[in-house]
């Protein structure tokens, strides 16, 4: 049985709260592509007009680690994807 987050220690905690507020960031497809880890994980959600909500203190810890690792992979594509815009723009400014 998962812990809640009352029952959660305060380093874990805070680790959520960081995946919390990344989630916050996402794009549309980088929503869809968590709903999918989500559902693949058999995690309950609920559904709205406002959208899809789950409790990050209740996540298995292999559905945690694995939206931890798609967060990760998410930042490092928007870094090469901005290192690519600035190679692209210096590009242009030569030609």
């Amino acid at each position: 049985m998962s812990e809640t987050v009352t029952q959660l220690p305060p380093e874990e905690y805070e680790r959520r709260k960081k995946v919390w507020e990344a989630i916050k960031t996402l794009v549309k497809s980088e929503q869809e592509e968590l709903y999918r880890i989500l559902k693949r994980g058999g995690v309950e959600t609920t559904e709205n007009t406002n959208g899809i909500f789950f409790d990050v203190g209740k996540l298995p810890v292999e559905v945690f680690e694995n939206i931890q690792k798609f967060l990760e992979f998410c930042t490092q594509n928007r870094a090469n994807f901005e290192e690519r815009d600035k190679e692209m723009a210096t590009l242009r400014q030569v030609v």
